[in-house]
């Protein structure tokens, strides 16, 4: 059951690239295809907010348009962006939730009643890591992003969020599998295992453990400054309802963020196990997908602001 499982998995993130680079390929061929607004309009499923470049339509143009149409009109129709953006919150609720039955499940199970199983010290350790990610980004949702009363996205793109946050437990639970489970009695006999591993591998959990730390940090900052943007719109700022960011990592690229949080996912992947094809294939999708997006972001500033700074690339400082 395990291994079929586990070949569901790397079907599912397969599947995210072949989708990925399929769009890349769209966005690139988009105007010299035939009804290039169907095209844009099946771009915007991985777009949101400002750059999104269709609007909605209402449920009753959209149930004309799905009766009277072809398929791929009616498939435009339900990729319609009809979601607030604050529904993004669901996406580390889910995270929160999934992660931590994961936790429970793996922490006591087949372990004498006086121990506890504190699985393999790495998926003990990525679990961990990621839990503190999802916890994290839960309370920027809460208490620091300002989601914009306006801003909406796809179907397509919650759905996918939600997917993502149910199955990423699970894939870090794969990849860390090969090492053998131990039962302890207490958290600081399973923190002295950490510490006793071997030196390439103990320096294998210490590299993605300040790898995530630096992303966690660096983002939250990021998120920080979009946030006061939002804020100094909600006091009355007079002029264009958009800022360019300017601060910290911004100065270098347009989307600091997306950058910090490939950087979280490579971190965990060297905690996971960074052979394993199933947490490679899924730092391989956050990456173009943030890749994607960071792009749209790009050329949506560029075009919005004259006074865009040239310097600033998308997403890598100095490279792209």
């Amino acid at each position: 059951m395990f291994f079929i499982f586990s070949d569901i998995l790397l079907a599912y993130w397969l599947g995210l690239i072949t989708c990925i680079l399929s769009l890349l390929a769209i966005k690139e061929a988009a105007p010299f295809l035939s009804n290039p607004a169907y095209w844009r309009k099946l771009l915007d499923s991985v777009n949101y907010g400002a750059r999104l470049a269709t609007p909605s339509r209402s449920n009753a143009s959209c149930q004309k348009f799905n009766t009277l149409q072809s398929i791929s009109g009616a498939l435009a129709c339900a990729l319609e962006p009809r979601i607030p953006k604050s529904w993004f919150t669901h996406f580390y609720i889910v995270g929160f939730m999934v992660n931590s039955g994961v936790l429970l499940r793996l922490f006591d199970f087949g372990c004498p009643p006086s121990e506890t199983e504190i699985a393999s010290p790495a998926q003990a350790l990525s679990l961990s890591l990621f839990h503190f990610h999802v916890s994290r980004r839960l309370f920027e949702c809460l208490y620091q992003t300002s989601f914009s009363p306006t801003s909406r996205m796809n179907i397509a793109h919650y759905a996918l969020g939600i997917t993502f946050y149910c199955l990423a437990p699970f894939t870090l639970v794969t990849a860390s599998s090969r090492s053998k489970a131990t039962c302890v009695s207490s958290p600081l006999e399973g923190l002295n295992l950490l510490l006793d591993c071997d030196r390439a591998t103990f320096n294998r959990f210490l590299a993605g453990t300040l790898l995530l730390l630096f992303g966690s940090l660096h983002q939250n900052a990021s998120h920080a400054i979009l946030a006061g943007l939002r804020s100094r719109l909600n006091h009355g700022a007079t002029g264009s309802h958009y800022f360019i960011p300017r601060g910290g990592f911004f100065e270098f690229v347009s989307c600091p963020h997306y950058l910090m949080e490939v950087i979280i996912y490579v971190g965990l992947a060297l905690v996971a196990g960074p052979t394993d094809t199933h947490i490679l294939s899924m730092v391989c999708f956050v990456t173009l997908n943030l890749s994607f997006t960071a792009r749209e972001t790009h050329s949506w500033y560029r075009k919005k602001f004259k006074k865009y700074p040239r310097n600033r690339k998308a997403m890598i400082p100095w490279l792209w």
